[in-house]
Order: structure tokens, then C-alpha cells, then sequence
């Protein structure tokens, strides 16, 4: 069992057309864990998300690690390829020994052209997929 956790939920649903890999939610689905000595850290996301488009286009999602992405500089840590509309669910992971000090995990994402979806209550608030997005970081004992 993890000696340090933290988890945090979006409370909106969220809409991006950026190319650039904004934060999601920069006040929501943030989190900031403080290790007392180097850890393998786990960090999870999980929702339910679209990638809405007229033709053949790329959305995924990254982590930021101390202001830092961690993923492919084009596709991120988890990117779905897709023609016309899809609602889905995203599991995103990340595992990394960190050292000593203050972390702090920031989900963002981007989209090649169209509009990205990631929502509160799955699809449009139809309950499709895992509901609301949220952001675990376990820290595991040594």
C-alpha cells in the first residue's frame, strides 16, 4: 500500500482546440505530493473523452512533472487516432522514480485540428465511460 496518496477530480467538462498541450484544468487536476526520500510514483488518469472532427485527426493526453512534459513531444503519453466522432473512455499512466521534494503533476492535452472533449459525467452527461475525469499519484513505499 502507498504511503503517500492524493487524488483530485475535474468538476466541469472540459474543452480544448489547442495544438500546444494546455493544462486541462490548471486548479482541478493538479496535484502536488512532497517525498521524504526518492519513491517510484504512479500517476493515473482516467475519464471519459471525445476527439470531435470532420475528417482524420489525433487528440491525446500528457503529463507534466514539475513544468515539464513527460510524453512524445507530438502524440503525449496516450493519443487516439480517429476519423468523424467518437466518445471513449482514457486511462492514462505514468511511472517514474522521482527524487526527495515537492512534485507537482499537471494532465494536459492537445488535439491536431477540431475539438477535444473530456467530460464530467461521461458523454455529454450521458454516463458513458468512467465518469469524472480524475488524477491519482500514489507514491510507493521503498
Amino acid at each position: 500500500m502507498p504511503d503517500i496518496s492524493a487524488v483530485a477530480y475535474g468538476n466541469n467538462n472540459y474543452t480544448t482546440n489547442a495544438t500546444t498541450w494546455p493544462a486541462i484544468d490548471a486548479v482541478n487536476l493538479t496535484l502536488t505530493i512532497t517525498l521524504a526520500e526518492p519513491r517510484m510514483v504512479v500517476v493515473l488518469l482516467s475519464g471519459s473523452c471525445a476527439f470531435t472532427q470532420t475528417g482524420f485527426a489525433a487528440g491525446g493526453f500528457d503529463l507534466q512533472v514539475d513544468g515539464v512534459r513527460v510524453g512524445d513531444a507530438a502524440n503525449g503519453l496516450w493519443t487516439m487516432a480517429a476519423p468523424g466522432i467518437g466518445d471513449f473512455p482514457v486511462t492514462m499512466m505514468y511511472a517514474k522514480q522521482l527524487a526527495a521534494g515537492a512534485h507537482t503533476f499537471v494532465p494536459v492535452w492537445a488535439i491536431t485540428f477540431g475539438t477535444g472533449r473530456l467530460y464530467f459525467e461521461g458523454a455529454d452527461g450521458g454516463g458513458f465511460g468512467p465518469g469524472k475525469p480524475t488524477l491519482f499519484v500514489l507514491a510507493l513505499n521503498p
